[in-house]
């Protein structure tokens, strides 16, 4: 408890902020829990009068980080379109996202606020942050010095005001699952793009399907009163759909495999929602849906695709309740 009554934590607050008003009080936890394959602990919950706030301690096996640093270390700095898909989709770190639903019962209200960072002990920069050298001795107790770890702070206001006493904390935990990495190129241009039918195979299932283009076209798009910074561009925008269907749940990851050869500073605002928005069915009888490449500074050309991945929108969640 010592330990806790040296670190700072402020209602909203990141871990980098360690000055306020009026730091939260903190309660000793100590709890421990699994979720999924990962091993899970709350060293304390802090109370404010805006809220409560936790700090969840994530643990994950070493190796595989390891493993991933190893194949995308020459890329990290500057990887291309598909690589940078791919290091997210394939990062070690497991995505679990946590909220607090009761306190003593009742439920929490308002918006929460996250914030976090990862302790990897063979990393040298985990040795350069010394705004965290309080979290780390304080939590100290809770792993061991070669243990790698990620610490999620939670703050959510109360729903009924402070309690008295907090007595019980009802925490919810979801999982998302990893994007399936399908990696298909293929390409469009205004002539043939209506003939388009790219084959790819479920990486899960092993079910065969066809993406058909439906639509193609060239969108021109410039600055507007809102978008005083958007250049004279030209976006692909094109409408697919896909045969046999992926689940209800599942969606396709595309991208223009090129880089765009001009900047903005704004949004490129340009999509194909126009192609899909009237309800009507693609030619093969199934939903159709929008993509578009890069901004360019010129109409036509190859438009270089790829399917990179499917991502299933379904995560597992569950419920934890501790006793305080």
């Amino acid at each position: 408890m010592e330990n806790l009554e040296q670190l700072n934590v402020y209602f909203e607050k990141n871990f980098w902020c360690v000055q306020g008003d009026h730091p939260a009080q903190p309660l000793a936890a100590g709890v421990n829990f699994t979720v999924g394959k990962n091993r899970c602990c709350i060293p304390a919950f802090y109370l404010s009068d805006e809220g409560l706030s936790a700090d969840i301690l994530v643990f994950f096996e070493p190796e595989p980080i390891r493993q991933f640093l190893d194949k995308y270390s020459g890329c990290m700095d500057h990887p291309t379109p598909i690589e940078e898909w791919l290091i997210e989709a394939e990062h070690p770190i497991p995505k679990i996202d946590f909220t607090i639903r009761l306190a003593n019962g009742k439920p929490m209200g308002g918006e929460r606020t996250l914030s976090g960072f990862t302790h990897i002990p063979f990393l040298p920069e985990n040795q350069a942050e010394p705004a965290l050298d309080a979290v780390l001795k304080a939590y100290s107790p809770f792993y061991m010095p070669d243990e790698c770890w990620e610490c999620i702070r939670i703050h959510v206001p109360w729903g009924s005001g402070r309690p008295e006493r907090l007595s019980s904390v009802s925490l919810e935990a979801t999982v998302s699952p990893d994007p399936l990495a399908v990696n298909c190129p293929f390409t469009l241009d205004e002539t043939t793009a209506l003939q388009c039918a790219v084959p790819f195979c479920h990486p899960a299932t092993g079910q065969e399907h066809t993406l058909y283009v439906n639509e193609f076209e060239f969108l021109h798009r410039g600055p507007t009163p809102r978008l005083p910074h958007l250049p004279e561009c030209w976006i692909p925008a094109f409408a697919y759909e896909v045969v046999p269907p992926l689940a209800d749940d599942e969606s396709l990851e595309l991208l223009e495999t090129d880089f765009s050869d001009i900047t903005s500073d704004g949004p490129a605002a340009a999509s194909a929602v126009s192609f899909a928005d009237n309800g009507l069915p693609g030619v093969h009888g199934e939903k159709l849906h929008p993509a578009n490449g890069w901004m360019r500074s010129t109409r036509g050309g190859p438009v270089h695709m790829s399917i990179l991945g499917i991502r299933s929108n379904r995560g597992s969640s569950m419920r934890y309740t501790f006793e305080l």
